[in-house]
């Protein structure tokens, strides 16, 4: 026979993925943040638009990366920092929106 502490434990659970699936059917599930980036459509040269945009901050970040190490002086550093971490920083934030962007123009 299961200790009450288990039957309990297994209650709860129970309960925790009732509501969630009463508050999910009820409200909708929003989509998140890696599943909308290997949708395809969209796509760009046959891979899925979210992969390509990630590929790009990781390229854009690298480049940033191996500016910063190899400057001597402080001002080339900010201006790596400026012109390549920071942009590549901002489109891994927005790229999961850009994606669900293009498929709704894509949709019309």
């Amino acid at each position: 026979m299961l200790a009450p502490q288990v039957l309990n434990q297994a209650a709860a659970v129970h309960a925790r993925q009732t509501l969630h699936a009463r508050l999910a059917h009820r409200v909708g599930e929003a989509p998140r943040f890696v599943s909308v980036l290997g949708d395809n459509p969209p796509a760009l040269l046959g891979l899925p638009l979210g992969y390509v945009l990630m590929g790009i901050a990781l390229a854009w970040s690298a480049i940033g990366l191996l500016l910063i190490v190899g400057a001597d002086s402080r001002g080339v550093r900010l201006v790596a920092m400026a012109a390549f971490t920071l942009p590549a920083l901002w489109l891994v934030i927005f790229a999961p929106a850009v994606v669900i962007i293009a498929k709704a123009l894509a949709a019309t």
